[in-house]
């Protein structure tokens, strides 16, 4: 799943969200391909945790980038 346009995705329909009992899933429509008819929908499992994870990762990414640039820019 592309995280990026999950935003774009939903906002044109195309994703949606379900819950069932204790487990997130996401919905993705599809579509043939050569036909442009519309298919069964990928049906994806949603790992909260995987998520909060991935999240604090991309954060900390992001706090060492801002570091170095900062670092970058005292040279100048």
């Amino acid at each position: 799943m592309d995280l990026i346009r999950y935003k774009e995705k939903k906002q044109k329909g195309l994703i949606s969200l379900i819950k069932q009992d204790d487990v997130y899933l996401m919905s993705i429509k599809r579509f043939d391909s050569e036909t442009g008819e519309k298919i069964d929908d990928e049906i994806i499992p949603i790992n909260i945790g995987w998520l909060k994870e991935m999240k604090e990762h991309l954060q900390k990414q992001v706090e060492a980038i801002d570091e170095l640039l900062k670092d970058i820019e005292k040279l100048k």
